[in-house]
């Protein structure tokens, strides 16, 4: 501030005093404005108008003493005041002090002339006290802001003594690992780290005590004081001293355990499907063999008759087949490509037609409880694969209770909200028909848990488990859009929880099933079969040879086109594999159809129309059949198109 501006209170009753102070001024070449009050009162009245730069005042004045209207710490007030009096006393000097003088003067003739030099003191010691105030409020503030961010933090925040000590930990920290503010302090993170991390954990540490880096990230684990496990995402840096050493350590926690769990979930859902599209492989290539087996049993069965003493031994056979397609089937649930007739079933329903069945499968000691929703409950379903899901469950928990005990299978209604998908981590919002199916055996672990629908995971003894019936019913209910949630522990029972979308729609009546025995099976038209597998060609072409049509065999797609195009006006329909190398079957037909639009197709493949026709392999309305086919069950489909055709 210029010196021109200064503004100088004097508060002084005795005229010649206030007098000699001016003429200080004036000596000195001070231009400076004084205004001159010889009352408190009118000091009072003139600071609040207009507070001066500062005041000069005599400690005893005729309305009062100028001690009552100082503030303390000086730097509180609005400007610096200087008490004079006419006699030197320590007790006045320290009462003047102590109530907010900047300084205590004694009058006298050489103290008036040195005010100019006393009051550019004053007002230096003055300036300097503000600039510590403003830095002082500075600080506080930060101070404040630091401690409103440290302790409102949505993620744990500590400061770390270099001996491991927590110094100051959040309540977001002890949230998360569930302790008191006090407990945490009375303790080191190396005690709440859990073992197998300790190691790495100590290892970065020592490396920033040593200076080696200043800070460093890691992913560890804790262990909460009621024992559970929480993933943190740590991030650690040291505030170090001017020689380098360590003051402290300050450190970040986030909590990541939910998204561990996610990531949980995701892997195991990726090596699901991966071990799934391994199982649908595998499956449609057991299909192409189980046809074969079929075929020339069904032609041997028609040779031998119902007499011969090789009957019995075809028979077994063709029951092995069967039992051989059944695992194609597991295989193919597993994998969620297996064939799928849904249309909408009764939940309870199902539960009731299979519970004798049920009965006979856990056995005499273990008591079967039925729960059923008094309401229908109705499911867009394949009944069949629901009654296999109930069968592979029931079987997995009458292993779970060899000495006895109780079977209890409930179903119901329930509607899936935010809190729901929150809290279990799975579901979509609506409503959901479900089935709880519940023992009273063994239980499992939490890591039991975690693989329990892993494909050929089981805790059975060796040759007593495929480790196929879990994993085949976690297929099953993905494949029909639903959830399943397990709930268990070591001798205290385990719960299957299933939740299949409920079903809106009309009711649809029962199919009435056309009697296709009477259709003739013989005919003389030509048919051109496209398969690659050989084997598979040489039966169709013995079966439907035999019937009296005429077989022209392709083994890829491009040699189909070829022998359409050499038999075009004489190819009555032609019976295509969907996947054969150099050209699939679809686009085959697409070429094929181009040359001769009415020619008629059967596709066959091993997966189901609905999957075809997701991947825009199969249009709506074709003909498909599924592998492994029936010889006679070929033989009438071909009949019915051509017989479909001739109608037309």
């Amino acid at each position: 501030m210029n010196e021109n501006s200064k503004s100088i209170l004097l508060v002084e009753d005795e005229a010649a005093h206030a007098a000699a102070i001016r003429r200080a001024f004036e000596n000195a070449g001070k231009h400076v404005t004084i205004t001159v009050a010889g009352t408190l009162s009118e000091f009072r009245s003139i600071t609040a108008e207009s507070p001066p730069d500062i005041a000069v005042m005599d400690l005893n004045l005729p309305d009062g003493r100028a001690v009552d209207a100082l503030t303390y710490p000086p730097e509180s007030g609005l400007f610096p005041v200087l008490l004079m009096t006419s006699y030197g006393n320590e007790h006045v000097a320290v009462e003047a002090i102590k109530a907010g003088a900047l300084d205590y003067i004694v009058k006298s003739a050489e103290t008036f002339v040195e005010m100019p030099r006393t009051v550019d003191r004053a007002l230096r010691e003055w300036g300097l006290l503000q600039e510590r105030k403003r830095t002082e409020e500075i600080m506080h503030a930060a101070e404040v802001r630091f401690r409103s961010y440290f302790e409102l933090g949505l993620i744990g925040l500590a400061e770390i003594s270099p001996d491991n000590k927590w110094v100051r930990v959040n309540q977001s920290l002890c949230s998360m690992l569930g302790y008191s503010d006090e407990e945490m302090l009375s303790t080191t993170w190396d005690r709440l780290t859990y073992p197998e991390d300790l190691s790495p954990c100590l290892e970065l540490y020592v490396r920033l005590l040593s200076g080696d880096q200043d800070g460093y990230s890691t992913e560890k684990r804790f262990v909460r004081k009621d024992g559970g496990i929480v993933h943190t995402i740590v991030s650690v840096r040291s505030i170090r001293l001017p020689d380098r050493s360590i003051d402290y350590v300050v450190a970040s926690f986030q909590d990541i355990t939910e998204l561990k769990h996610l990531e949980g979930q995701l892997r195991h859902s990726q090596k699901m499907e991966a071990v799934g599209q391994l199982a649908g492989g595998v499956a449609h290539d057991l299909n192409n063999i189980l046809m074969v087996i079929y075929g020339y049993c069904s032609a041997l069965q028609m040779k031998v008759g119902t007499d011969s003493r090789f009957r019995s031994d075809i028979d077994h056979i063709y029951a092995a087949a069967e039992r051989a397609a059944n695992l194609t089937r597991s295989l193919l649930a597993f994998s969620r490509k297996q064939i799928m007739a849904p249309k909408p079933v009764n939940l309870n329903d199902i539960v009731m037609n299979v519970e004798s069945l049920l009965s006979r499968v856990i056995g005499e000691d273990i008591q079967l409880q039925t729960t059923i929703e008094l309401n229908p409950l109705t499911i867009f379903a394949d009944g069949g694969q629901i009654e296999q899901v109930l069968m592979n469950l029931a079987t997995n928990a009458r292993d779970a209770m060899p000495e006895g005990g109780m079977l209890t299978i409930e179903t119901g209604l329930r509607e899936l909200d935010e809190s729901f998908v929150q809290a279990h981590g799975f579901g979509a919002l609506g409503e959901y028909v479900f089935i709880s199916v519940s023992d009273t055996g063994k239980g499992m672990d939490a890591d039991t848990i975690k693989r329990i629908f892993e494909p050929f995971f089981t805790t059975k003894e060796v040759g007593k488990g495929t480790g196929l019936g879990l994993a085949i019913v976690y297929g099953v209910i993905k494949q029909h859009n639903g959830f399943m949630d397990v709930q268990s522990e070591p001798a205290g029972g385990t719960t299957f929880r299933i939740y299949l979308p409920q079903f809106r729609g009309e009711k649809i009546d029962d199919e009435v099933k056309e009697d296709i025995s009477e259709y003739p099976l013989m005919g003389r038209e030509t048919i051109l079969v496209a398969e690659d597998d050989p084997s598979i060609r040489e039966l169709a072409e013995m079966i439907l040879g035999k019937l009296g049509y005429e077989v022209i065999l392709a083994d890829n797609g491009i040699d189909a086109i070829e022998k359409f195009k050499a038999n075009c006006d004489k190819v009555d329909i032609i019976i295509m594999d969907m996947i054969m190398p150099k050209k699939s079957g679809r686009e085959a037909y697409q070429d094929i159809r181009r040359l001769k639009p009415s020619v008629k197709v059967l596709f066959i493949s091993g997966y189901s129309p609905d999957l075809l026709q997701n991947k825009g392999v199969l249009e709506t309305g074709e003909e498909v059949i599924i592998k492994p086919v029936r010889p006679m069950e070929l033989a009438r489909r071909v009949r019915e198109i051509l017989d479909r055709r001739h109608e037309t």
